[in-house]
């Protein structure tokens, strides 16, 4: 019996790499949702877990023979415990995926910077270029290989999903999503933001100027101007809907719902 035999008899978090034998493409990602279902990475890669990828999920699925998996990582049974497991594989992912993204076999198309926590698609511009078009070209191959009932059924699926959202749902990801922009926003130099300003604004006519602006002060006066009255907490509420649905959420507030 291997010295390893119980390390590997767990279901430990894990990164992976699964490659196309006959292309030479390969994917990198993580894994962690089959510990609660008690599975060890061997019997849940490429078994029950198809990669996260869109692009190879249903290729990998029906031409499993074509592609080979490798496990890269496993996290110890000590970051099991403690519930770290997940922490620990995505960023380990995230540093194997820069070191490997330049490369033109790499399906990656993006990958969370550890050093500045920002999404990025490359460090220089060239390479971020090919990258654009490594994925453009990725999910135009996975888009013409759908039926047209495939299409449908996946337009329904999508469509359903966003309907089933709660209000307060779609205000917090509205929130989360302005919060990651802001991120982004201020992660550009001050040059570079003056630039895109001058290409956008070029591009533009007049109305489509003056249309801007009106939808910025509607979308100011929606999301800032609104106020909301907490009973519960005895105070108003500014920064409008999504403020409010983040307040809802908040431990102070469920502390008093709950008292």
């Amino acid at each position: 019996m291997p010295s390893n035999f119980i390390y590997h008899s767990l279901p430990l978090a894990y990164v992976y790499k699964v490659t196309n034998k006959e292309t030479g493409e390969f994917y990198i990602g993580s894994r962690y949702s089959h510990v609660s279902k008690n599975r060890t990475p061997e019997q849940d890669f490429l078994v029950h877990y198809f990669t996260s990828s869109v692009t190879l999920k249903e290729d990998i699925k029906q031409n499993t023979s074509k592609y080979q998996g490798e496990i890269l990582y496993r996290s110890n049974e000590t970051a099991n415990i403690s519930g770290n497991e997940s922490f620990i594989v995505y960023w380990y992912e995230q540093l194997l995926i820069r070191q490997h993204i330049s490369n033109s076999l790499c399906v990656n198309g993006q990958y969370k910077d550890p050093d500045t926590n920002t999404k990025s698609f490359m460090i220089t511009g060239e390479a971020k270029h090919l990258t654009y078009a490594k994925t453009s070209t990725s999910l135009k191959r996975f888009y013409t290989s759908m039926t047209v009932e495939e299409k449908v059924s996946r337009g329904e699926k999508i469509s359903k999903t966003k309907q089933n959202k709660s209000k307060e749902e779609k205000d917090i990801y509205a929130l989360n999503c302005s919060i990651a922009a802001k991120k982004a926003y201020n992660h550009i130099s001050a040059e570079d933001r003056a630039q895109r300003a001058r290409r956008r604004k070029a591009t533009m006519s007049a109305e489509q100027i003056t249309a801007m602006r009106t939808k910025m002060r509607e979308s100011f006066k929606k999301h800032v101007l609104i106020t909301h009255y907490c009973d519960l907490c005895k105070r108003t509420i500014g920064g409008g809907n999504p403020t409010w649905a983040r307040h809802l959420k908040s431990k102070a507030h469920l502390k008093l719902l709950g008292s």
